[in-house]
């Protein structure tokens, strides 16, 4: 399996701090292809957290089969193999915390998979999260613990915590593997009203046509009843909403080069954020970028 290198580079580790919002990414690449993956969610602060998106690594396919789960202890085996039974809804413990299908025409990248999430962390509390994609990739990792920290919230992965194996009911089988991707998640308090919307923000400024990219929001204030609405603009002028777009995060396929911000409300008062521009590489650019790739299991 090939992926560019030079999109490697925008994905290896990206931590965006909002006070509203805080999404954590992994730094794991991808090696290896299955359809799920365990991690510990460990909220340090002292107030409780919701998680509202999860992102990871899909391939190409309209019909992605998504599903989250949780349980409200973490699991911190010492060694293969897994004794923890069958990992599903209903079953030892795990508990359904969103599904969906996924439309995903982004080859081998990491993309906002689930939104619209309410999975309520405690202060304090670790939860385990068991994530299953049709098409998920993750990684096979070495030895040791893997910690991954923004907003006082760490995503946890390596030995004793993740397990990957086939989607969702299935026994893991496969140890210890890392989720590629990351979650986004808000304080569980009412929004700020009138709210801040803070910047729009690009994970690559410059793409390729038909290279998803995620746009998303840094700065502001936030928090539960936030709601959002996208706008695209060629001119910068004018701008016009993006049908569906209501998340704080956007996932752009464009064709021409494009600025993007979002519109923010609490409690019937809005912000609108400053706009981000994300271009278009030449044909050549784009030829020469994906002739540099690696070869992956």
């Amino acid at each position: 399996m090939k992926r560019s290198l030079h999109l490697m580079g925008v994905f290896l580790f990206l931590c965006i701090f909002t006070n509203a919002q805080t999404t954590v990414l992994t730094n794991h690449i991808n090696n290896n292809g299955n359809g799920s993956v365990i991690f510990n969610v460990q909220n340090t602060n002292a107030f409780d957290i919701i998680i509202t998106d999860i992102s990871c690594h899909l391939g190409t396919s309209a019909t992605n089969n998504l599903q989250l789960l949780y349980r409200t202890t973490p699991f911190n085996d010492v060694a293969a193999p897994w004794d923890g039974g069958i990992v599903g809804a209903g079953q030892n413990g795990w508990i359904s915390a969103g599904t969906g299908v996924a439309n995903s025409n982004t080859a081998n990248g990491i993309v906002t998979a689930l939104s619209g999430l309410s999975l309520t962390v405690p202060a304090g509390a670790t939860y385990q999260l068991g994530f299953s994609a049709t098409t998920m990739q993750y990684m096979t990792l070495t030895a040791g613990v893997n910690t991954f920290t923004g907003g006082g919230v760490n995503l946890i992965t390596g030995d004793g915590i993740s397990w990957g194996g086939v989607a969702y009911p299935a026994t893991p089988a496969n140890y210890p593997r890392g989720l590629i991707g990351g979650i986004t998640f808000i304080p569980a308090v009412p929004c700020t009203s009138p709210p801040t919307a803070g910047a729009a923000s690009a994970a690559n400024l410059s793409v390729c046509p038909s290279i998803n990219n995620t746009i998303s929001l840094t700065g502001g204030t936030g928090g539960t009843g936030q709601t959002y609405q996208w706008q695209s603009s060629t001119d910068n002028v004018t701008f016009t909403d993006i049908v569906g777009a209501t998340n704080s995060t956007y996932i752009a396929n464009q064709t021409v080069a494009t600025y993007y911000q979002c519109i923010v409300t609490c409690t019937g008062l809005s912000d609108t954020s400053t706009a981000v521009l994300v271009n278009l590489n030449s044909f050549l650019d784009c030829y020469c970028n994906s002739a540099a790739t690696v070869t992956a299991d």
